[in-house]
């Protein structure tokens, strides 16, 4: 068990040493590059193991680099279908989306309206109860999960069962079946 804490503290003293004779070596030149300014805000958090390092923003910037790169593909994917429009059966799909990008327009606007109504009712309502409610980004994956036709009914509990009940069913309603009828027709 101490070969373990040997081995570690001599890495460390070694790893350190390094460190000092690159810094003796480059001077201001050696913050200038980018991971060993990371490395050195690292060192922070190997120094207090206890303290509390909260992840919340590098979760959310994470979460939002996840979304734009999603944007980027699908923008990209849009452009890679203009480029083959030689292609008869994509040149009709274009021509679809493009007579339809009003009605489209008008359709994602209502259903935008409706569905931020639900998700804002959900998260006040029921956060306090369900875990699928805590967050609004929550509350729209399990509104868009009950799309898909995943029952979020069951973890549900006795004193908001009928309040769950009302909120599901004109949910799936108004949502399911009048949008998408709209959607369908447009």
């Amino acid at each position: 068990m101490y070969i373990c804490e040997i081995i570690a503290a001599a890495g460390i003293i070694i790893f350190t040493v390094k460190i000092a004779l690159k810094i003796k070596q480059q001077k201001l030149g050696f913050f200038k590059d980018f991971w060993q300014a990371i490395n050195e805000s690292m060192a922070a958090w190997r120094d207090n193991p206890k303290k509390y390092v909260d992840f919340y923003q590098t979760a959310f910037w994470d979460n939002m680099y996840g979304y734009s790169l999603a944007a980027v593909v699908f923008i990209t994917t849009i452009r890679l279908l203009r480029i083959l429009g030689y292609n008869r059966r994509l040149t009709m799909i274009a021509a679809v989306l493009a007579n339809s990008g009003r009605d489209l327009f008008g359709f994602s606007l209502v259903f935008a309206v409706v569905f931020v109504a639900y998700l804002s009712a959900g998260y006040i309502v029921f956060a306090s109860t369900l875990s699928e409610f805590c967050s609004p980004w929550e509350s729209a994956h399990a509104l868009f999960q009950l799309l898909l036709g995943r029952n979020v009914l069951a973890a549900f509990s006795e004193d908001l069962a009928l309040f769950a009940w009302v909120y599901f069913i004109s949910y799936v309603i108004l949502v399911f079946m009048i949008l998408m009828t709209m959607f369908q027709t447009a």
